[in-house]
């Protein structure tokens, strides 16, 4: 899976939304259910979409997020992390947020590592990026959309 992600993500060369500025302090991709030992499909798309950007901006932190419920399966954010690295991004600049098990929580964990008013892409599917973006302005975030 590793060998298509890195072809997929070295041809994805879209730009950053337009409507974000230099005052951007980070992308963030949610979690989603994983097999044991593998990141599911959509998770996959998010995790490429997220890298793509990233390149864009490879100053800027990589925000992985996602917890598990079952003590005996590593977080999905940990699964992103990993394959990030895999991929070329400097651990360095990872963050992950293995702990918080849902949207509200996650939205309250990326304000603690950024900050009041800081703009985040945030990547997730287009179903759930309504209720991510009302938790995120909740959070005091200013959160920029990407849906999968």
């Amino acid at each position: 899976m590793y060998d298509l992600l890195k072809v997929l993500v070295a041809n994805l060369m879209m730009p950053l939304p337009v409507s974000l500025g230099l005052g951007l302090p980070g992308l963030l991709l949610f979690g989603l259910a994983t097999a044991v030992g593998r990141l599911s499909d959509s998770s996959g798309m998010r995790l490429m979409e997220g890298i793509r950007l990233w390149r864009q901006r490879p100053e800027l932190p990589l925000i992985v997020s996602g917890a598990s419920r079952d003590p005996d399966i590593a977080p999905v954010a940990q699964g992103y992390a990993d394959a990030a690295a895999e991929l070329g991004v400097p651990e360095d600049r990872l963050v992950v947020l293995d702990t918080p098990t849902d949207t509200g929580r996650e939205a309250s964990a990326v304000h603690d590592v950024l900050g009041e008013g800081s703009q985040v892409v945030v990547v997730t599917s287009a179903s759930h990026m309504p209720r991510a973006i009302h938790h995120f302005q909740q959070a005091g975030l200013l959160p920029v959309s990407v849906g999968l």
